[in-house]
């Protein structure tokens, strides 16, 4: 299956105003990167030093075994 879904990964959908998503669009183009990729980048560097902690991990455990699930169950 070319676009199962992975337990692990979560999708993130943003409103933007048309002006900030062309500059993004543009600050993209400007990296070589798409908007996908850039958005992700601009992530990555906001969280970068954020610490996480076992209570952190142990809610993405249970997140990932109840999407893990829920991808079963729409497979049987």
């Amino acid at each position: 299956m070319a676009h199962q879904q992975s337990p692990k990964i979560r999708q993130l959908a943003v409103k933007l105003t048309q002006e900030a998503y062309r500059q993004l669009e543009k600050e993209a183009t400007y990296h070589r990167l798409s908007v996908a990729e850039y958005a992700r980048f601009l992530v990555n560097e906001a969280t970068l030093n954020t610490e996480l902690t076992e209570e952190d991990y142990e809610i993405i455990r249970r997140r990932i075994e109840t999407a893990t699930q829920r991808i079963n169950n729409k497979q049987s």
